[in-house]
């Protein structure tokens, strides 16, 4: 794995995924104390501050971790350096896609690189992967519900509106639901996922913390939701990383199209 994938995932892992565990609204990482946890576990040698924070306001990192860079307080790659940003809740309640270009503060440092133009591209922007044009093994009314954590639930309905549509759906004819792990606690998922009563035709699993939900007849959803009785599921991720929306995508077209 290369030095910025390094500080990327460990970043996601130990700062962005315990902040949403808490509910929190903001998160502000600070260059020096990623240091410091990655240098104590062998993960990068000395002197890589440059490469931390030019890590931690990149786009591949704010749109892996579902994250708006809202601003960067302190000396440029520093030990003091201060990323704050805005989290993204995956629920319904608080969706968005991650803002990929970075709001300047008025009180803190301006933000590297030109400012950005609506004609510029962004992540989100670019053209779509070329599908080719199999035949969807897909009911007439397609229904999708992602079970757990993803990173940037607009920006996969997007994406998904761009598979389907190569396949000739309209936009009526298909639709994705995301539940967090949050309402897995209260909410009596597996009475909503049986086959013959739901309205879901393909489930997919992301980031589920403890593995479990209301109604869980095993310590483990993922080894309950193998039994027959259940809707059709594929796993998205492992339950301990949050899904991507590159993942996701690509998950459903190959279970779709093969």
């Amino acid at each position: 794995m290369i030095q910025a994938d390094i500080i990327r995932e460990h970043a996601l892992k130990c700062h962005v995924e315990v902040a949403r565990r808490k509910d929190q609204k903001t998160l502000t990482i600070v260059s020096g104390k990623v240091e410091q946890e990655l240098r104590s576990r062998n993960k990068i040698p000395e002197n890589r501050l440059p490469n931390i924070c030019q890590a931690l306001k990149g786009r591949k990192f704010l749109e892996m971790a579902g994250v708006r860079l809202l601003k960067i307080e302190g000396p440029e790659a520093s030990t003091t350096t201060c990323f704050h940003y805005a989290i993204g809740d995956s629920s319904p309640l608080f969706g968005g896609e991650p803002q990929l270009e970075p709001i300047r503060a008025s009180h803190s440092r301006p933000l590297p690189g030109p400012a950005p133009t609506r004609n510029r591209l962004t992540t989100a922007d670019k053209p779509e992967k070329e599908y080719s044009a199999k035949t969807l093994k897909i009911s007439p009314q397609f229904n999708i519900c992602v079970l757990g954590e993803v990173a940037g639930k607009d920006l996969a309905r997007k994406k998904l509106q761009g598979f389907f549509s190569k396949h000739g759906l309209k936009a009526t004819e298909w639709e994705i639901e995301f539940i967090s792990s949050r309402k897995l606690k209260n909410w009596d998922v597996l009475k909503k996922l049986k086959k013959g009563q739901s309205k879901f035709n393909l489930l997919v699993t992301g980031q589920i913390h403890h593995h479990s939900g209301k109604g869980n007849e095993s310590a483990n959803l993922l080894t309950e939701l193998k039994k027959a009785k259940y809707v059709e599921h594929i796993v998205g991720s492992s339950p301990k990383d949050v899904l991507t929306v590159d993942s996701l995508v690509e998950k459903l077209e190959k279970h779709l199209t093969s």
